[in-house]
């Protein structure tokens, strides 16, 4: 038996809040009872970039947000930091650990820095509500001179979008060891996980955005894994030239909070927009 149902635009309003309202509350994570931490983050709107993806929320919201939920001090001047650093580590301090802005990178960029006892927290606790703002770790160590705190810095997963000014360029340069040559000519480059030194990276490929000289090529190359023999284990280096004016796939770019006049994507470039333009074989090649 088939029936027909009514419903009036009041109620229809209503079930939809109601769809919304649990979607949010499902998604996003659950704050203190008052409400304070989770309305000032819905406050850096909108969240979604393009394919659904979660935008970066803004920075003051993401640190009021997580210093609520994990009783954080967070903390406004260095005396009042190295204070609360002190009774940390000796176990003295009424916060499970410090939270707050640094902006020790290449280009000034704000990035959140959590430092706590090391045997109370680990990355994990932290990773599922950050990714949930769009941020993400890249670097966790334990903090020099305190022998029982760990630090963990927290970068936007989308930094700002300077795809424009990309495009401009018409040439953008990607360094590479040559045991992935092969599989760049058949796939492109294809956003990946990466570990350099001590720095960790979501899905990304790294670009510089101005040409590179044969003596640039080197220094880089030299100093993405220091001490290490990086030419035997990757058989040598390539430095790419892509042409991003004839890309197909409408990229999107972002600035590297780490690296001057470096950018990123998330994006793959195929192999017909990448030119091989410099190649180290041996150490002692000029």
């Amino acid at each position: 038996m088939r029936t027909n149902l009514k419903i009036n635009e009041e109620r229809l309003n209503k079930v939809i809040k109601e769809i919304v309202e649990e979607v949010l509350f499902n998604t996003l994570p659950k704050h203190d009872p008052t409400f304070d931490a989770y309305w000032a983050t819905l406050q850096g709107a909108p969240y979604i970039i393009k394919e659904g993806l979660i935008k970066s929320y803004p920075i003051e919201n993401v640190v009021h947000a997580i210093s609520e939920m994990f009783n954080l001090f967070n903390y406004e001047n260095k005396t009042d930091k190295n204070k609360e650093l002190y009774y940390l580590d000796c176990g003295e301090s009424k916060y499970s650990g410090i939270i707050g802005l640094s902006e020790f990178s290449q280009n000034k960029t704000k990035r959140i820095e959590i430092i706590v006892r090391k045997n109370d927290f680990n990355q994990a606790d932290f990773d599922r509500y950050f990714l949930k703002y769009g941020w993400f770790c890249s670097f966790s160590n334990k903090m020099e001179f305190y022998k029982n705190l760990i630090v963990f810095i927290y970068e936007k997963k989308f930094d700002i979008d300077v795809t424009d000014a990309v495009l401009e360029k018409k040439y953008i340069y990607h360094i590479c060891p040559n045991i992935y040559l092969n599989k760049i000519n058949l796939k492109g480059l294809v956003p990946k996980f990466s570990s350099w030194n001590i720095y960790h990276n979501p899905e990304r490929i790294y670009f510089f955005v101005n040409e590179i000289s044969h003596e640039q090529f080197l220094k880089t190359v030299g100093n993405f894994n220091k001490g290490k023999n990086i030419y035997n284990l990757n058989d040598g280096w390539s430095l790419l030239k892509v042409d991003v004016s004839s890309l197909t796939n409408s990229p999107s770019f972002y600035l590297d909070p780490r690296m001057k006049n470096g950018v990123y994507t998330m994006d793959s470039i195929s192999p017909e927009n990448i030119e091989i333009i410099d190649y180290i074989k041996e150490k002692n090649n000029d």
